[in-house]
C-alpha cells in the first residue's frame, strides 16, 4: 500500500532510525546476511501491484534521496515490461488449453497459489455439484480427492518455481459420473512467467466410455474403406469381433477379414498395436 502514491520506498519511509534500531526483521534476519537497507521500486503488471526489492549491505549505507528519484525513472519502464510480460503468458496459456480443447482434453490452469487461472471449454462441461469452481478456486466433493487438491496447491505455494515438479495423479471419485483421473503437467515456456504465475495444468480423464473416433478420418490418414474405417473405429473402442459383426449386422468371418485389411494397411499384427495406435486420434 505505501507504494500506490510514490514510484519508490525506502526504509526512512516506513520506520524512523529507533523503529530500525528494534525491528526484528534488521536484527535477527538482514544482518545476519550482512544486509541492512531497502529500497522498493513500483511495479504494475497490468492491474496488479509489485515491488521489485534492492538491498543494500551496512557498509554501502541507507539510500539517499537523490538515489531514490534515479530508482524512481525505473519504474514506467518495469512496469511496461512486467504488463508485456503477463500479456505474453496469458496468451500461452490461453493457447495450450485451447489446444487442448481441441481435441477433447479438459484442462484447467493452476497458479502459484492454487487458483484457477484459466480452464477450457471441456473441462467445464464436467462441472456440477461435485466438481465445481467457486472464487476462483477448484473445489471437489470428493474428501480424498480435495486432500490431493489441497496438498498439490500447497506445493505451488511453497515450492520455488525452480524446483523439480513432480505430481502423482489424483483420482476424483462421483456418486452419479464416473471417476475423473486427473493428470498433472508443469506449465513451461511464455505462460510461466511469474507476473502470471501460472504453475500447474490440470489434464482430467474420464474412466467412463469413451467417445469414438472418426471412421472418415480414419479412412484418410490410412487409405481404408469405409467398412474397414468403421471396424477400426470399433476396435479402437474396445470392442471384439463379435460385437463388431452383430453391430454391422454381417458376418464374424466378414469382420475378421476386414480387420486383417486394416491391421495391412495400418502396419500392425495384432488388435492391441491397433488400440495403442489409434489412442492418440481425436475423439468425436
Amino acid at each position: 500500500m505505501l507504494l500506490l502514491g510514490r514510484s519508490v520506498v525506502i526504509d526512512q519511509d516506513i520506520l524512523t532510525k529507533d523503529e530500525i534500531a528494534r525491528e526484528p526483521l534488521y536484527n535477527e534476519c538482514n544482518l545476519k546476511h550482512g544486509l541492512a537497507w531497502f529500497a522498493g521500486v513500483k511495479v504494475w503488471a497490468g492491474p496488479t501491484l509489485w515491488a521489485m526489492a534492492i538491498q543494500r549491505s551496512v557498509k554501502e549505507g541507507p539510500f539517499t534521496q537523490s538515489e531514490k528519484e534515479v530508482l524512481g525513472l525505473l519504474s514506467r519502464p518495469l512496469s511496461e515490461a512486467a504488463t508485456l510480460s503477463a500479456m505474453i503468458g496469458g496468451v500461452a496459456l490461453t493457447s495450450a488449453t485451447s489446444a487442448l480443447d481441441s481435441i477433447g482434453e479438459p484442462a484447467v490452469a493452476l497458479g502459484r497459489h492454487g487458483l484457477v487461472l484459466e480452464s477450457n471449454l471441456a473441462a467445464e462441461k464436467l462441472f456440477d455439484d461435485e466438481l465445481y469452481l467457486r472464487n476462483g478456486r477448484l473445489f471437489i466433493k470428493d474428501r480424498d480427492g480435495s486432500r490431493r487438491l489441497a496438498q498439490l496447491a500447497d506445493h505451488l505455494t511453497t515450492a520455488p518455481d525452480t524446483a523439480p515438479f513432480i505430481a502423482s495423479p489424483i483420482v476424483i471419485r462421483r456418486t452419479v459420473r464416473p471417476p475423473l483421473i486427473v493428470c498433472t503437467l508443469p506449465i513451461h515456456g511464455a505462460a510461466r512467467t511469474p507476473f502470471l504465475g501460472a504453475r500447474a495444468l490440470l489434464i482430467f480423464r474420464s474412466t467412463g466410455p469413451r467417445p469414438g473416433i472418426e471412421p472418415a478420418l480414419l479412412s484418410e490418414v490410412f487409405g481404408l474403406t469405409s467398412a474397414e474405417a468403421r471396424v477400426a473405429a470399433l476396435v479402437a473402442n474396445g470392442k471384439c469381433p463379435e460385437d463388431i459383426a452383430r453391430h454391422m449386422n454381417t458376418s464374424r468371418a466378414t469382420v475378421k477379414n476386414q480387420l486383417k485389411m486394416v491391421f495391412q494397411k495400418t502396419g500392425v499384427h495384432r488388435q492391441a498395436e491397433l488400440v495403442a495406435l489409434l489412442a492418440s486420434f481425436p475423439r468425436r
